[in-house]
């Protein structure tokens, strides 16, 4: 963390990899944290030491997901790739763009 990136979204530290849910070696354990900015996830992800990546959704009613909107999932695992997992838009999520997923 701390290192930062140019992102393409607006208020995020982390690298934007993708629309999409994050999946792969470096994301295969998921810990869901409710509603929150996008600065509190980082937040979040930061203060574990294992955390690799953070995932939100809410950017298509907010794109700065500043309000709180979005629910925020942290992820954790051991090698380095990040995929995008295709996960098809649910309740929450209301469509391409919606999710996104950031490398710390």
């Amino acid at each position: 963390a701390g290192a930062s990136r140019a992102s393409g979204v607006v208020g995020s530290r982390y690298e934007h990899l993708f629309d999409g849910c994050c999946r792969g070696a470096a994301a295969s354990s998921r810990e869901e944290h409710g509603h929150r900015s996008l600065v509190d996830c980082q937040a979040l992800c930061d203060a574990d030491a294992s955390c690799s990546a953070i995932e939100m959704d809410g950017f298509l009613q907010d794109p700065t997901n500043t309000s709180g909107g979005g629910a925020c999932f942290t992820f954790c695992g051991g090698g380095n790739d990040i995929t995008d997992g295709h996960c098809k838009p649910t309740p929450r999520s209301s469509g391409v763009g919606d999710k996104k997923c950031f490398r710390r």
